[in-house]
């Protein structure tokens, strides 16, 4: 997939000019811009007024894409939506306008599912200040999550604690917390009759990613934005040795859990098909694919787009090589070989088949 990309982005430049008649064509907005993306009509500075962003941050699938999103104006009914700041729910009567500005990226399930156990795991000390994380944003009250989380603490499996909470992508999309149990689970209603009210909303959206296609993911959101075609450093986790994920000389990378005997999700996996289905046929219509999307300097693209202020300079970030780049979502970048060992973590290699506790650095094909 993007190994070429990977295996030669030491060697790219930090900056990339946008001049009138850039050498890169790539970086040339389409003929969609000409009109807007969307159809939205573009301001005299050549981006698409009025850009606003209602960030669906569904728990475990993507923290790190607020880097993203957080370079566009929030939408105003993001900042009354529940509950908190982080992972706020898409509400039951959201607007046209604002269902229209969403953006969110999506996870496979079971995945989702073993990333939020070991989160868990990871995150319930005894004693810890941890131990105040995946509460009330994560949509559960504190009766239902707190003899959870102990029984996880103390070393109950996924099967015993988590597999009762289903639908979590879903429930976000449809309003509610993604532990919550809506009375949809209790009805006669089918569960695919459920996720298809999920997958109407979701064709709605703005933008959907996944976070196991994270580079592409970028590229395709930029290209919605802007009407180009290229991701930023600031964009993309560059975790250094003995920081994050451990890493090796293959630089494309996420976390894969051997998810052996986790139950199927009758909601999100239905959900999750019709994402990807929709994500797949928007890199193909819009040409994102390895070569098409450059690396480019975070403030050149600020400066290019008129976009939100950048925190942190690309100068910051340690350049990608064989050595330390692992390019991915930040959600699992505590998963090294140290939390391995420590929880007992099962993750699959695709060599050796599920079950190996060892760290994958590669990507499906």
């Amino acid at each position: 997939m993007l190994s070429a990309l990977l295996a030669s982005a030491g060697a790219l430049p930090l900056t990339i000019s946008w001049s009138a008649e850039p050498t890169n064509a790539q970086l040339q907005p389409t003929s969609e811009a000409a009109i807007g993306i969307d159809g939205r009509p573009i301001g005299m500075d050549g981006r698409p007024t009025k850009q606003l962003v209602w960030w669906l941050h569904i728990p475990k699938c993507g923290t790190s894409f607020a880097s993203s999103a957080h370079l566009y104006v929030e939408d105003p009914s993001h900042k009354r939506a529940c509950c908190g700041p982080n992972h706020k729910r898409l509400p039951a009567d959201v607007s046209a306008s604002s269902l229209a500005n969403v953006v969110a990226m999506f996870r496979e399930p079971k995945q989702r599912a073993a990333s939020a156990y070991y989160y868990l795991l990871h995150m319930s000390g005894h004693g810890s200040r941890k131990d105040k994380c995946c509460t009330g944003d994560w949509g559960w009250d504190k009766q239902t999550f707190r003899p959870i989380r102990k029984q996880i603490r103390n070393g109950a499996s996924f099967n015993a604690t988590l597999s009762g909470f289903v639908g979590c992508q879903t429930n976000m999309v449809l309003g509610y917390g993604c532990m919550a149990k809506p009375d949809y689970h209790g009805t006669r209603d089918h569960p695919h009759h459920i996720a298809e009210r999920a997958i109407k909303r979701m064709e709605s959206f703005r933008f959907v990613g996944l976070e196991s296609e994270w580079l592409l993911s970028i590229c395709l959101f930029n290209f919605k934005m802007t009407g180009a075609r290229f991701v930023t450093h600031h964009q993309v986790g560059f975790l250094m040795p003995g920081k994050g994920k451990h890493t090796d000389t293959k630089t494309k990378s996420y976390t894969k859990y051997d998810v052996t005997g986790y139950p199927d999700d009758p909601f999100d996996d239905r959900l999750y098909a019709a994402v990807k289905e929709r994500f797949d046929k928007e890199v193909a219509e819009h040409g994102i694919s390895d070569d098409a999307c450059p690396f480019v300097d975070s403030h050149d693209a600020q400066r290019r787009f008129h976009l939100e202020a950048i925190v942190a300079p690309d100068s910051d970030r340690p350049a990608p090589d064989d050595h330390n780049s692992s390019l991915v979502g930040a959600e699992d970048a505590w998963v090294d070989a140290e939390a391995v060992r420590r929880f007992g973590i099962k993750l699959e290699d695709p060599e050796g088949g599920p079950g190996r506790r060892a760290i994958w650095q590669g990507h499906p094909s």
